[in-house]
């Protein structure tokens, strides 16, 4: 049972001995996750958040990193989390998160067959839609699905052609209007 709580909480508390109803020994584990989400390019900085979580690891010895995304440089994240021995503190989760806060930058980027909303700052909405996504499996199971196609359409390979094409058009016309201002 432990184990099962431990996998679905932040804490749980461990139970040595019970008598009579009374805890003769316990503790509390807190396990603090830190979410990293995007694609695992260079320019996201993914390497970066694990050097500075290498950092933080014998200061918090109960944090764990969580990386969330897909892309080019995966093997490469692989290769830094052993090299620095973070081996089952850092997890790469793929997809995307599951419930995200309604803000402008995630509501251009993702929609509800993808992530589960909630106002963001509203706690009770966050606790409602972290039950929903609990109890509804077909809506657990839809979500995830969706989320990895998402992530598989919107990494760096899929992408960077038209990122590189919009960077091309954006400097060919800054030194079209250089050109005609001189």
């Amino acid at each position: 049972m432990e184990a099962l709580s431990g996998l679905f909480g932040d804490s749980f508390i461990y139970v040595s001995h019970i008598r009579n109803m009374f805890v003769e020994t316990a503790f509390v584990v807190v396990t603090y996750i830190v979410l990293f989400p995007g694609n695992f390019q260079w320019h996201q900085g993914f390497d970066i958040a694990i050097e500075t979580f290498s950092k933080l690891k014998d200061a918090v010895p109960n944090a764990e990193l969580h990386l969330y995304g897909n892309g080019g440089t995966e093997s490469k994240l692989v290769g830094l989390v052993e090299s620095l021995n973070l081996n089952g503190r850092v997890t790469f989760c793929g997809g995307v998160p599951v419930v995200v806060s309604r803000t402008k930058i995630d509501s251009y980027y993702f929609d509800e067959g993808v992530v589960h909303f909630f106002p963001s700052g509203d706690s009770q909405a966050l606790a409602d839609a972290m039950l929903d996504v609990i109890e509804n499996q077909t809506l657990r199971k839809t979500l995830v699905t969706n989320g990895l196609e998402y992530a598989k359409a919107n990494n760096w390979d899929q992408k960077k052609d038209e990122y590189l094409k919009l960077v091309d058009s954006m400097t060919t016309q800054i030194v079209e209007d250089l050109q005609q201002a001189t």
